[in-house]
């Protein structure tokens, strides 16, 4: 079924149906611990993914982190970079970066969770000792090989006029990572 909405890709919805995906509940637990950090208030919207298998579940952006339920989240059954087709699991539309997580995920199997900090208004400076900033890409390929390139410096992705991309192998490593430098820029 494919769902004709304003994205930078073609979306083909297999199944409306919420995911099953057993992690699930540690993304929405995980986003309850984000909003509670004072630093992430404002127009500051977060995305966050973790890769199992050959699919990784993401959350849809238009609920607040501290409110996302299961039916916040869709499943990325594949994506066709060539092409430029997305396939999923989920009732909801996706965010217009939900195949760069894709991409990262399948490019680099030991990334296991992704979070995306996404700001518009270009508030969140993390230092360059523990970031690189790179220019977003015309399309989400270029883009995506511009951060899977600066992946093998940074854990840290300032991407310029999207927001920041933190990688990790557990939510607990990148809520350890966001503490570390939000906390402390209080």
């Amino acid at each position: 079924m494919y769902n004709n909405m304003q994205l930078p890709f073609q979306l083909f919805t297999l199944s409306k149906e919420e995911s099953n995906c057993p992690l699930i509940p540690q993304l929405i637990h995980f986003g309850k611990i984000l909003n509670q950090s004072e630093s992430m208030t404002g127009n500051i919207k977060v995305t966050m993914s973790s890769g199992f298998g050959k699919r990784v579940v993401i959350n849809t952006t238009d609920v607040p982190i501290n409110r996302l339920t299961r039916s916040d989240f869709i499943e990325i059954i594949d994506f066709d970079p060539i092409r430029n087709i997305l396939l999923i699991i989920g009732s909801k539309p996706p965010h217009e970066i939900t195949p760069l997580h894709w991409i990262i995920h399948h490019a680099k199997p030991e990334i296991i969770s992704i979070v995306m900090l996404l700001d518009g208004t270009n508030s969140l400076r993390f230092p360059t000792t523990i970031s690189q900033t790179i220019r977003e890409g015309n399309t989400i390929l270029e883009t995506a090989k511009t951060i899977l390139k600066t992946l093998q410096k940074k854990q840290i992705i300032l991407v310029e006029s999207k927001g920041v991309i933190i990688t990790g192998n557990s939510f607990k490593q990148i809520k350890e990572t966001i503490y570390q430098y939000l906390e402390k820029k209080k």
